[in-house]
């Protein structure tokens, strides 16, 4: 498994703290290779039925599920092949014929104490669909994905940018269809460089995120008239 990070912050007494836990990445099978999803232009490649009632999984994965994804090396085509998930109600119906796999279960009585044998207050941690196949049709857009993760110091990993992998590959994706990949690797590199000559406070994430933050700062900065005046008090 890999991860990205996760980052939250919040304020006490004039103090402004920031806690940052390692999310589970997506993981993507490539021409017989594993790479970490990296980043998803706009919004997920795939999201649980909606009859589920995703829930917090663990501290690093907050969102609840994560996934493992495939490409065909002969028409191209992207597809589910594993979910793991966990559900406020611990219900987990068949996604595409599969029944789950049901790990992790915990026992507590009603003082929430983790002592009870009684089964009815058994909570699953975690399940597992495997041996899926379930077709990406719905998704349109572009994929990064990773691979061969750089040690610190030559990148912080812990940023999670495409940076922070040697091999970067950009997939165009039609209908859940892979129409063209593109390698992204010397480009990276190169912003590494610049990132790592640089020093923090020149550091330009290889991200579209991070682009659509940059740009929108620039445009604030030639455009106050466009924005809302800031109410610094609020922050």
């Amino acid at each position: 498994l890999t991860y990205q990070s996760y980052c939250c912050c919040f304020r006490y007494d004039s103090l402004i703290f920031i806690i940052m836990t390692r999310q589970i990445d997506d993981v993507l099978s490539n021409n017989g290779q594993d790479y970490t999803v990296v980043e998803v232009e706009l919004g997920q490649i795939y999201s649980p039925p909606p009859n589920m009632r995703i829930c917090f999984m663990h501290t690093a994965c907050y969102k609840g599920f994560h996934c493992q994804y495939s490409v065909s090396t002969e028409t191209g085509d992207l597809t589910l092949t594993t979910l793991y998930v966990r559900t406020e109600d611990d219900v987990y119906p068949p996604i595409d014929g599969v029944d789950p796999v049901l790990q992790g279960v915990s026992f507590s009585n009603n003082n929430g104490n983790n002592t009870s044998n009684n089964r009815n207050d058994a909570t699953i941690l975690q399940a597992t669909y495997i041996g899926l196949q379930v077709p990406m049709t719905h998704f349109t857009g572009r994929i990064r994905i990773g691979a061969d993760v750089l040690p610190w110091p030559e990148t912080d990993a812990f940023e999670g940018d495409a940076s922070a992998y040697k091999r970067v590959l950009e997939l165009n994706v039609e209908q859940g269809r892979v129409m063209a990949a593109k390698d992204l690797s010397e480009e990276v590199a190169a912003r590494r460089k610049e990132n790592n000559e640089g020093g923090t406070s020149e550091c330009h994430l290889f991200s579209w995120a991070f682009d659509r933050i940059k740009f929108q700062l620039e445009d604030m900065k030639q455009n106050p008239g466009r924005y809302p005046k800031d109410h610094e008090d609020d922050l």
